[in-house]
């Protein structure tokens, strides 16, 4: 995939999905921010304009059909999709015996429902785009077992099966999909940024430090890459080792 290229990336606002709005695509690109807050949209949109990319806000909430709605139209007067990237996601620590139906219900709504939903509603621009790329943003979680956190990483193991599902029922298509599975990550003054964070990280990772976000940006870069083409329906753990750690 060479040229100018559009995305739609959702979880802009914070966290990881605002570092890949901010520094994975290159000068010239266009790209749909897709989040609930619109002021932090419109400081990530100011930082992304200064960078000579193209910027589309839509606040909203993804798990919503119109909001879904807004960014595909978003993504089509830039004249198509190359690029999806599902980072919107979430969940609370929580004993499985204390999870309601309905927090079980919402957070499989978020970190699932939500990505099957936008992905099928954008099929035909990155079909028509010959070589589109769909890269969600699940969890180590989703490989490991954590305690309390089953519906967080439920969700994220049964949307680590969808994009492989995604990655060969469309490869006809030339459409390809991957997953950036992050473990701990230091970002935005989360827990893994404080002191007694990356303690804990010491005895849960080989590595012994938590990951940045641009340790996930550089290998978003790579998978929207041409260097890429050969990689799909892959989960790619960013976790200094994490997932398997005695």
């Amino acid at each position: 995939m060479t040229g100018r290229r559009r995305w739609i990336v959702t979880g802009a606002s914070s966290g990881i999905g605002r570092a890949i709005a901010r520094d994975a695509p290159e000068e010239g690109d266009a790209v749909v921010i897709v989040a609930r807050r619109r002021p932090a949209l419109e400081s990530l949109r100011d930082e992304m304009v200064r960078r000579d990319l193209e910027v589309a806000v839509v606040d909203g909430d993804i798990r919503e059909q119109e909001t879904i709605e807004r960014a595909a139209e978003a993504a089509e007067v830039f004249g198509g999709l190359d690029c999806l990237v599902n980072s919107a996601g979430g969940g609370f620590p929580s004993p499985i015996e204390e999870v309601s139906a309905n927090a079980w219900r919402a957070i499989f709504r978020l970190n699932t429902e939500a990505v099957f939903l936008l992905s099928n509603r954008v099929f035909p621009l990155l079909r028509d785009a010959a070589a589109g790329c769909i890269v969600n943003i699940g969890s180590a979680a989703g490989w490991a077992i954590d305690p309390n956190v089953a519906p967080y990483a439920a969700s994220k193991a049964a949307m680590h099966h969808l994009t492989r599902h995604q990655a060969v029922e469309w490869a006809r298509y030339g459409i390809r999909a991957n997953v950036i599975a992050p473990g701990p990550t230091a970002v935005d003054g989360n827990r893994w940024s404080t002191d007694e964070g990356r303690e804990q990280v010491r005895s849960m990772a080989a590595l012994g430090v938590p990951a940045e976000a641009r340790d996930v940006v550089a290998l978003m870069r790579f998978l929207v890459s041409d260097d890429a083409r050969m990689i799909t329906g892959q989960v790619l753990n960013v976790d200094g080792g994490f997932v398997g750690w005695p």
